[in-house]
């Protein structure tokens, strides 16, 4: 509330080189009294520079733009002026889709598309869709991101692995054995990525998935992951058999969960607690298949998604670790597994990751 007793508007800084796209969502903000437009940049250099004096609730970033492009933006600014960042890219381009995926994974909360124009039929559609997000998102407590240097590239050299399974057909997972499941939200990929990065071919426990990302980028997302991986990350399929070593990522717009104890089932529920997929729905499937076999990770997320879930995990012998607030963009997730008492190990994701293999000699 402001002083004089109203609602304070949010205040949105637009950061795009096009003119055309600026002024879109300009007009988008204009029609809707909760915001205002804080100012407009036409590249990521003028963007820090106008966040410092204007200190916008949120920024709408596009990704390529003359000078500083969206990703090198985005990681100075989580260094040194932290700001909820929303990217907004073309689903036409795939280019901006893998950049989109390396401005998130350098700290921006969220990736969506750009929004369509007035003349377009699902304009007012795209138009609210764009709003609830950056509401959304100016709600987020986001932390300084640590410096550690450039956030590792899209590699030219993707790992080779079929997108369906390895080649080498590994044997089929045996339900006695471990399963790990993973949720993450704002600030998961870079931590999906050090942990990922960390299992080999010899790994023993299959991996499941669910990153918090629009289903339209799911798939550069999945190549984003293989590209830091040494086992094969696929998108999950309905029915799909569960193999050691393999990392099974939950596609936008559908929910992932256990058909069984070596099948993996896709539903097309509403969302659960505003989310699908839903990290709660995955870890109460994993509670009813695999019980205390399970190894439950909440990484950097918004909101409390999983951590109800990973309480009743932790209660029936699960194995539970929640990524700690220090490596955290946003401690949302983790700090709710934290304060419900859900997270027996609270590590940064290096050391989240030599858990998961020390669990292997158990």
């Amino acid at each position: 509330m402001s002083a004089s007793g109203t609602t304070a508007r949010i205040r949105v800084l637009i950061v795009d080189d096009s003119f055309t796209s600026r002024r879109l969502h300009e007009r988008i903000l204009a029609s809707d009294p909760r915001f205002e437009v804080a100012g407009m940049a036409s590249n990521g250099k003028a963007a820090i520079e106008m966040i410092r004096n204007l200190e916008p609730d949120v920024v709408s970033m596009d990704v390529q733009m003359p000078d500083m492009d969206g990703i090198e933006a985005t990681r100075l600014i989580m260094q040194h002026a932290p700001v909820p960042i929303v990217i907004v890219s073309s689903l036409y381009d795939a280019t901006q889709k893998e950049l989109a995926i390396q401005a998130m994974a350098a700290g921006a909360v969220h990736i969506m598309p750009k929004p369509l124009g007035p003349g377009h039929d699902q304009y007012a559609r795209s138009s609210e869709r764009y709003l609830r997000m950056l509401k959304n998102m100016s709600e987020v407590r986001v932390v300084r991101r640590r410096t550690k240097g450039s956030q590792p590239p899209m590699a030219s050299d993707k790992r080779a692995y079929d997108v369906q399974a390895s080649k080498a057909g590994p044997a089929v997972w045996q339900s006695q054995k471990r399963i790990v499941v993973i949720g993450a939200s704002a600030g998961g990929p870079e931590a999906l990525r050090i942990i990922l990065n960390s299992f080999d071919s010899s790994f023993k426990f299959p991996v499941v998935v669910v990153q918090h990302i629009d289903e339209n980028f799911s798939e550069t997302f999945r190549e984003w992951l293989q590209t830091h991986s040494l086992i094969p990350v696929v998108l999950a399929k309905d029915g799909m058999q569960l193999q050691p070593a393999h990392v099974y990522l939950a596609p936008g717009g559908k929910h992932l969960s256990f058909k069984n104890s070596a099948h993996l089932i896709l539903t097309d529920e509403p969302a659960y607690k505003g989310h699908k997929p839903s990290v709660s729905q995955l870890f109460k499937s994993a509670k009813a298949f695999f019980g205390n076999q399970t190894v439950a990770v909440l990484l950097s997320g918004m909101g409390d998604d999983g951590a109800e879930e990973m309480l009743a995990l932790k209660n029936c012998g699960a194995t539970t670790l929640a990524q700690d607030e220090a490596s955290s963009l946003v401690f949302g997730m983790p700090g709710a597994a934290v304060k419900n008492g859900g997270a027996q190990m609270v590590y940064p994701p290096e050391r989240i990751a030599q858990k998961i293999l020390e669990l292997q000699k158990l």
